[in-house]
Order: C-alpha cells, then structure tokens, then sequence
C-alpha cells in the first residue's frame, strides 16, 4: 500500500506538536503491533517519494512486459474491498488455475484494476480462450457486492456487451433515449456504451 500525508499547516518551530512523520510512525508503529503491517519504509527526503510513486505509476507498463493480461476496472463499496478481494481472487482462480492476479488501484475511491496475467509463456490466443470465464466470475462477483463493471475508464466499445448484460432492458432503454435526444445523429462516441 502507497499512502502519501501532506498538510496545509506549517510546523512551528517550539511547538509541542506532533509532525506528520512522527504521526505516520505511530501509526505504523501501532499497525506492526497489532499484526496488519508487516513491514514498511518511510520516504526520507522528495526523490525518495518519488521513487515510490514511480513504482505505482509504472505498474501498467510492467505489466505489459509480462505478457497478456485482461483487465477489470470495477469499483465495489470500500468498507466491501477485503471481502471481495478474498472472493475475487479464489473467483479468477477457479476460472483459470494458473493465472496470476494483479489487483490494484486507489483504495480510497473504491476502485480496483482487478487484472489477470497470463500464466508464464502464455501466448494472447490461449490465454485470451479463457477470458470470458474470467471476466464473467470478477463482474457477476462485482454487481452482487452492489458495485460497478466500469469504474474510472468507462464502458467505451470493449464493455458494451458486458453492460447489456448487467442493466436491465429498462435501463438501457433509458440510456438510448437520452442519447437519441442529445445526439440524433449518433455523432457522438458512435457504437460506445451503448448500440443505437
């Protein structure tokens, strides 16, 4: 986990009051105590805050390297997250053994990259033949912890099908008439979200 503190306030100097290191230590301190946290590294000076941020804004890119994955960007209520981490992850195992997880995302909003990695040497074709199963057992998991299929990213054209699926005909219904009454041309995003 990747927590960042700041504050507005200034520190005085001589004053009896706890910074936000000596804030971030306590907590910490109480956390290892209490079993939660293993292990942890505090930020010494900017270039290693960065560092630590690199590590998380140049996840993707490391997960491209590793070879094909298919990717869920669903949010699910926050107090819901450990639940349906738990359920989510034995979900994609039993829909492909061999895979490999990779959930992440910012915690906070309630909303995860709930990512599936090829198994080592999996090529796009024999791993892409397990997708739907995949896909399936994350979403059917997500709309029954009340949560959404499409998070930050949208339905766009890859989750069109998916939607379909989830809302019900009234729904969608609802949809196409509000997009028919903006966009009577269907100039707009043709073919995203929804088919007209």
């Amino acid at each position: 986990m990747l927590l960042e503190w700041s504050s507005t306030r200034a520190r005085r100097e001589g004053a009896n009051e706890t910074g936000l290191r000596e804030k971030m230590e306590t907590y910490l301190g109480e956390a290892m105590e209490q079993g939660l946290v293993l292990d942890a590294a505090i930020a010494q000076n900017e270039a290693q805050g960065r560092a630590f941020w690199a590590l998380r804004e140049n996840h993707s890119e490391a997960q491209k390297r590793e070879g094909p994955s298919i990717k869920h960007d669903i949010s699910v209520a926050v107090s819901k997250i450990p639940a349906f981490m738990a359920e989510g992850l034995a979900a994609m195992k039993k829909a492909l053994p061999d895979c490999r997880p990779v959930p992440f995302g910012h915690v906070g909003d309630g909303n995860l990259h709930f990512n599936c990695q090829s198994p080592p040497g999996w090529d796009k074709q024999r791993f892409f033949a397990h997708g739907e199963a995949i896909s399936g057992a994350v979403y059917d998991l997500v709309v029954g912890y009340g949560g959404s299929i499409s998070a930050e990213h949208g339905i766009g054209r890859l989750k069109v099908d998916e939607l379909a699926h989830y809302r019900s005909r009234i729904e969608l219904d609802a949809m196409r008439s509000i997009k028919r009454a903006l966009d009577p041309q269907n100039l707009m995003n043709p073919g995203k979200i929804i088919r007209i």
